[in-house]
């Protein structure tokens, strides 16, 4: 995953509605009603949050009539944990914490 991916994706999660609509949808499937009855939001507020959850690749649509159902992309999740892990390493190692010698 290139840094500008692990980056969108961060930014996606920082957000508590958004994160709280991911955990919702590690249970099932949903449609954006369903999803703005769980959390009471507007339904603009829930197309915004699931166009950038969608956007960081977190999640997929699919479309089946007039309803777009969202699922988490398992993908996507599976590499998060390792490639946060390497940029955090690369970022330590370009970066030491500490310059003096113990």
């Amino acid at each position: 995953m290139k840094d500008q991916e692990l980056l969108q994706i961060l930014r996606a999660v920082a957000d508590e509605s958004r994160l709280k609509i991911l955990r919702t949808l590690e249970k099932r499937e949903l449609c954006n009603c369903e999803i703005t009855d769980v959390f009471s939001l507007r339904q603009s507020t829930v197309s915004h949050h699931l166009k950038i959850l969608a956007e960081a690749h977190l999640i997929t649509v699919r479309k089946e009539g007039k309803w777009n159902y969202y699922q988490l992309n398992h993908s996507t999740l599976e590499q998060l944990g390792p490639s946060l892990l390497q940029y955090v390493s690369a970022q330590i190692e370009e970066k030491p914490l500490c310059t003096r010698e113990c």
